[in-house]
């Protein structure tokens, strides 16, 4: 009859740990924690980025209007100059 602590035909569990593992097993916790602390700061930096592009576009758009209004004031004044010219060309011929 044989015995069954000599059995290693099937799946068993050896309850001892190895050191190697433990090693591996705390070296993989301390390297996903500093991992995930370095993910905070980034987000953390990301999220000061997009707050001061916010504020960069904000100023871009308001000067970019303001630059249309002059476009579009210079536009007619050119305008208005064009119909003198052609009035006072017209009334030349």
């Amino acid at each position: 009859m044989p015995n069954n602590q000599d059995d290693r035909r099937g799946w068993h569990l050896d309850k001892t740990i190895n050191a190697s593992h433990l090693l591996i097993t705390c070296g993989a916790i301390v390297t996903a924690g500093i991992f995930i602390s370095q993910q905070d700061k980034r987000i953390a930096l990301l999220e000061n980025f997009v707050v001061q592009q916010k504020a960069t576009d904000a100023s871009q758009d308001a000067r970019s209007a303001e630059a249309k209004t002059e476009i579009k004031a210079d536009l007619k004044d050119i305008k208005e100059d064009v119909k003198l010219l052609v009035r006072q060309s017209g009334a030349r011929r």
